[in-house]
């Protein structure tokens, strides 16, 4: 019996060994299985925030290549502009420089110069043929200076003929391209104000408003502009479409 029970305990201890592991097998098999799971859970969401980064960047990238882009836009208005003061600029130059080399053949062959200007007694009498005869010396001849003394004397002897508004935006048209604004709105608005139902007085009220903006005075041509499509709502679509240009242009507050 003494013998018996030492051979007792040790299969006691061996049985409750094997319970003992059998019980530890079961959790780590379990954990194992878990752990796995976790792995590919992470694996997965590891691969999802890598996507998200490259797609993150990638978006990044097209933001920056349109802004690229719009700062490319920009600076070609820019320059366009630009370049057109420049050949406003160049272009009345050019004209001046001429008006000037002809003040002093003028000057030194009175005789010749007057040859060569028209007189009181070429002008035509008749008002439609005066009329034409001093578009045809803007448009046809850029005779600026004979053009502006045509239109005056058609605008004096006939104020109340029906082409006066016309003959006044041709002249607001005379100093308009040789960028005296200034003389130009005031054709412009007289033009306008006077003869508000005539051919062009859509015209007159849209360059009105482009004077403005050339003179600076951004308020009062960003109102004149926007009031157009108000005060003629049957304007023409090329004259619609310009005035909606030059708000855009100045940048006109909404």
């Amino acid at each position: 019996m003494r013998h018996a029970r030492p051979f007792l305990l040790s299969a006691s201890l061996f049985c409750a060994a094997l319970i003992a592991a059998a019980l530890l097998h079961a959790p780590v098999r379990a954990q194992d299985d878990n752990s796995d799971q976790q792995k590919e859970i992470l694996e997965r969401l590891n691969a999802l925030e890598k996507t998200l980064a490259e797609t993150s960047l990638r978006i990044g990238r097209i933001e920056e290549n349109v802004r690229k882009m719009n700062g490319s836009v920009e600076e070609a208005q820019y320059l366009a502009r630009q370049t057109q003061k420049k050949f406003q600029n160049l272009k009345s130059d050019v004209e001046l420089r001429l008006r000037d080399q002809e003040d002093k053949i003028a000057s030194k062959n009175p005789a010749a110069a007057e040859s060569q200007t028209p007189t009181e007694r070429e002008i035509p009498s008749d008002p439609d043929d005066l009329f034409e005869y001093a578009v045809q010396l803007l448009l046809d001849k850029r005779n600026f200076r004979e053009a502006a003394k045509a239109i005056s004397i058609f605008l004096e002897r006939f104020p109340d003929h029906p082409r006066a508004g016309e003959a006044l935006y041709w002249l607001g048209e005379l100093h308009y391209s040789q960028g005296e604004f200034k003389n130009a709105a005031d054709a412009y608005l007289e033009g306008y104000s006077s003869y508000g139902e005539g051919k062009r007085a859509p015209d007159s009220l849209l360059k009105l408003g482009i004077s403005l903006g050339e003179l600076g005075q951004k308020e009062q041509a960003c109102t004149t502009l926007r009031s157009l499509s108000q005060r003629f709502p049957e304007a023409p679509p090329r004259i619609k479409n310009r005035a909606r240009l030059e708000v855009q242009k100045a940048k006109c507050e909404q």
